[in-house]
């Protein structure tokens, strides 16, 4: 009998970090979201990033990993040039939002 309701507990608990989880990705996808033009998917380093396109002038482009976080921004700033940290080539893009 104890072990069933420490299966239940287990379950429980399993099902609230999911619903955190979920939570988070969904919140940082609509702040990803914010403020852009244009959202594309597209390949960075053999893997899957999206590239945020900005509505106007000096704001940044930014290229965000599938979990929602900053990698870099390869172009936009004052400059036109990005923060420079994005090493490589941007591939295959497709757009996937656009206002």
């Amino acid at each position: 009998m104890y072990l069933l309701v420490m299966k239940k507990q287990y379950w429980f608990v399993l099902a609230f970090i999911l619903i955190v989880v979920l939570s988070l990705l969904i919140v940082k996808y609509y702040n990803i979201k914010e403020n852009a033009k244009i959202i594309k998917k597209c390949t960075y380093q053999s893997e899957t990033v999206y590239y945020k396109i900005t509505n106007c002038c000096d704001n940044y482009n930014s290229l965000y990993s599938i979990w929602g976080n900053l990698i870099c921004s390869p172009d936009g700033g004052l400059t036109g040039k990005g923060d420079g940290r994005c090493l490589g080539e941007i591939s295959n893009c497709t757009t996937i939002f656009e206002k």
